[in-house]
């Protein structure tokens, strides 16, 4: 067992307080500790007989609980003479409760990796594979296969069940309004720290319910970075809790429950292209999408968290930065089309937008990076857009399209921070267009 899961001393403080102070069972008790928050046999074998008397209602000392367990005499007079004082007693008691929930969760997740059989995808060997039946095919019918009536309907319904189930990409739990669709570029820009990560982890997490495979791009952080922040807001606990240790018993078994949740059910949905291992390059990006839809059968959203991270396929020679943002994007917004795939590429502000932002105006198209080349490939770019406090109000959070929107309306959402992910607020109506200037930026 991992050192840092247990605490020896402080289970022995433990015992040893209830055994000169047997009225402390109960606060041990209340505080939810069982046999299981010590990681010890011989603690644990204790601490059970302790509970035992207490619901029998024997007085706990040191004479009757060395009757119980005799073999343990010795042990609990040393146990006894350390435990000097119980000012610390309740502090104790939830740092063991903490260390067994972090346990469970470490046990959990070891369980699910054991399961887990990996098997790499050859896609070479695929797409071999693939083009042999594809030529045998050709052979066997000449190079030409005529198309009746019905064969083209049933293709033309079979296209038509898949572009109304997936017609509209979720992206904020509670706001219904279709923002983007397959085969389009939908931008989302924040100013640094803005939240863009945390709140596409929840987008994840609609679009995995809805049925809909995922392809999550990060140009920063690795899988499993990336894999905590959907599990946080599936559950609702934030990631940094869970990392540092500081999170109570229930947090971290909710927090199991959606990490199994998720692991379970959408397996050979959701798969990450990122930093460990991973080429940062559209074409890289385009292998992943192959190897995705061979998997679930097609990719129906590709996430790319930051559009700055991705590298291009041929470096600019003379280091143009425009030119290669527009070689980049190009590429990408290739790749989405054609797996018919929902692009949805997160972007950073430009110094000025940064500091345009952070006095609360309204968003502009300029604010971007490198804002001509997405202006002209994207069908929409929302922003997070977050108003100063003033006047005793806290600040104000808000999902704002108000100049880019092919294939749908302008919109302004507010928005609710939820400690894990954001949710659109509960009372919020959609914003026409033309009531966008009312938003007290």
């Amino acid at each position: 067992m991992d050192e840092s899961l247990k605490n020896i001393d402080t289970e022995k403080s433990v015992i040893g307080i209830i055994v000169n102070e047997g009225h402390q069972i109960k606060a041990a008790l209340a505080a939810g500790l069982t046999a299981d928050s010590f990681s010890l046999p011989e603690h644990a074998e204790i601490f059970a007989t302790m509970a035992d008397m207490a619901r029998e209602r024997v007085g706990i000392d040191l004479v009757t609980i060395s009757a119980r367990l005799p073999k343990y005499g010795e042990y609990l007079t040393n146990l006894a003479a350390l435990a000097i004082t119980d000012a610390l007693f309740n502090d104790q008691c939830e740092d063991l409760r903490r260390l067994e929930a972090a346990r469970t969760l470490v046990d959990g997740m070891e369980g699910l990796k054991a399961k887990v059989i990996e098997k790499p995808f050859d896609t070479e060997r695929h797409l071999q594979a693939v083009d042999a039946m594809r030529g045998a095919f050709m052979q066997t019918s000449g190079g030409h296969r005529m198309k009746t009536l019905d064969d083209a309907s049933k293709a033309y319904c079979e296209r038509l069940e898949r572009e109304r189930d997936f017609k509209s990409i979720p992206l904020l739990r509670g706001f219904d309004k279709s923002v983007f669709h397959r085969g389009e570029t939908f931008v989302l820009a924040a100013d640094t720290g803005g939240g863009k990560t945390a709140l596409v982890a929840g987008s994840v997490n609609l679009m995995l319910d809805a049925g809909m495979s995922v392809l999550y791009v990060c140009t920063e952080s690795s899988s499993d970075d990336i894999l905590a922040r959907i599990v946080a807001a599936r559950c609702g606990v934030p990631h940094y809790r869970i990392i540092n240790r500081n999170a109570t018993k229930d947090e971290y078994e909710r927090h199991l429950a959606a990490f199994k949740d998720i692991t379970s059910r959408f397996g050979r949905q959701l798969a990450f292209h990122c930093i460990d291992g991973s080429k940062l390059t559209p074409s890289g990006i385009s292998e992943s999408v192959k190897q995705l839809a061979a998997t679930a059968g097609a990719v129906d959203v590709v996430i790319v968290d930051y559009l700055g991270g991705v590298r291009p396929d041929v470096p600019i020679r003379n280091g143009n930065k425009t030119v290669e943002v527009e070689q980049i994007i190009t590429a990408l917004h290739d790749v989405f089309v054609d797996a018919k795939a929902a692009g949805l590429v997160l972007c950073q502000y430009s110094r000025q937008g940064q500091e345009d932002a952070r006095k609360g105006t309204e968003p502009q198209l300029n604010w971007l990076r490198d804002c001509g080349s997405i202006e002209a490939l994207a069908h929409a770019v929302a922003h997070i857009v977050k108003t100063p406090a003033k006047d005793g109000e806290d600040e104000k959070l808000y999902l704002v399209c108000n100049q880019k929107h092919r294939n749908t309306d302008a919109f302004c959402c507010p928005m609710l921070w939820t400690g894990a992910t954001y949710e659109a607020m509960p009372s919020s109506a959609r914003v026409d267009a033309g009531d966008i200037p009312q938003v007290d930026f």
